[in-house]
C-alpha cells in the first residue's frame, strides 16, 4: 500500500502562479501574493499572521511581504498567485522556517511554530517539507541519491535499516526514476532528474504539508505535464484524504 499523501501542499508556479497540493487550503491578505483555495476545511492547519519579510541586508534590503496573513487547512489545495518578485517564494520559505528574518507569528495546529527550522521539533520538521526551485543548490553533491533519500528515512520515518533500500526504490519509482539511480550523484543527473529527486526526498517523510516552489520549472514539458508533476495529487487520490 502506498504511503499517505501529504495532507497539505503549497506550490508556487512559473509564470506568476502558485499552487498548493495535498491537504492544505489557504488565504492571504496584505502586501504580497494572492492565494486561492479548493477543497474542504479541517481542524489541522498551518497559519501565518501579520508577516513582514525583507529580502537582502542593510540599506540594500527591500520589503517583500507586508502584513500578510495566510491559512492552509487540511484537505484543501492552495494556489499562491503573483508576478515575479511579489513574495511567493519568500512566503513559502517563511512557512518552511528558512527565512527567519521576518516579523509575525506562525502556528501549526494552533500551536506556536518557531521561525527557524532548526528550532522546530523533529515531528514539526517531518510534517512540513519544502521542495525548492533550484534542486542543485538543495542536494549535496558529495552524497549519492540513495544517501540523500535515506537521511529523512533515518531521521523521521523510523524504518529499520534493512527496509530503507526498498523504500528508496519506492520513492524513486514515485517520480519515475529507475532504482539504479540511487547510486548516482546529483552532478550525474539532468536538471529535471534532480528536481524529481528533490520531490522524492520531500515525500520520504510522509509530510502533512508540502511546500513546493515552482516545482515543475526544471522539468521538460512532457514530464511536467505527466506523472512527476502530479505526484502529490495522484498519491492523494490513491490513498484518500
Amino acid at each position: 500500500m502506498p504511503p499517505p499523501a501529504p495532507r497539505c501542499s503549497i506550490l508556487t508556479g512559473r509564470g506568476g502562479a502558485g499552487l498548493v497540493w495535498g491537504s492544505t487550503g489557504g488565504r492571504a491578505r496584505g502586501g504580497g501574493p494572492s492565494v486561492s483555495t479548493r477543497g474542504t476545511s479541517a481542524d489541522d492547519r498551518i497559519a501565518a499572521a501579520a508577516i513582514d519579510a525583507r529580502f537582502g541586508k542593510g540599506r540594500r534590503s527591500s520589503r517583500v511581504l507586508t502584513e500578510v496573513d495566510f491559512t492552509a487547512a487540511a484537505g484543501e489545495a492552495t494556489a499562491i498567485i503573483g508576478p515575479s518578485g511579489s513574495g511567493k517564494t519568500t512566503l513559502l520559505r517563511v512557512l518552511a522556517g528558512l527565512h527567519p528574518g521576518h516579523c509575525g507569528h506562525l502556528t501549526l495546529d494552533g500551536r506556536p511554530l518557531a521561525a527557524r527550522v532548526q528550532r522546530r521539533t523533529l515531528e514539526q520538521q517531518r510534517r512540513i517539507q519544502f521542495v525548492p526551485q533550484n534542486p542543485l543548490a538543495a542536494l549535496n553533491p558529495r552524497h549519492t541519491v540513495g544517501q540523500q533519500l535515506t537521511r529523512p528515512l533515518r531521521l523521521h520515518a523510523n524504518l529499520p535499516k534493512n527496509v530503507r533500500p526498498d523504500r528508496v526504490t519506492e520513492l524513486l519509482a514515485q517520480v519515475d526514476l529507475p532504482a539504479d539511480y540511487a547510486g548516482r550523484y546529483p552532478g550525474e543527473l539532468s536538471g529535471g532528474q534532480r528536481q524529481r529527486v528533490s520531490i522524492a526526498r520531500a515525500l520520504a517523510t510522509e509530510p502533512d504539508i508540502l511546500l513546493c516552489d515552482e516545482v515543475t520549472s526544471a522539468l521538460d514539458f512532457d514530464t511536467a505535464t505527466t506523472r512527476t508533476a502530479q505526484v502529490p495529487v495522484s498519491e492523494k487520490s490513491e490513498t484518500g484524504p
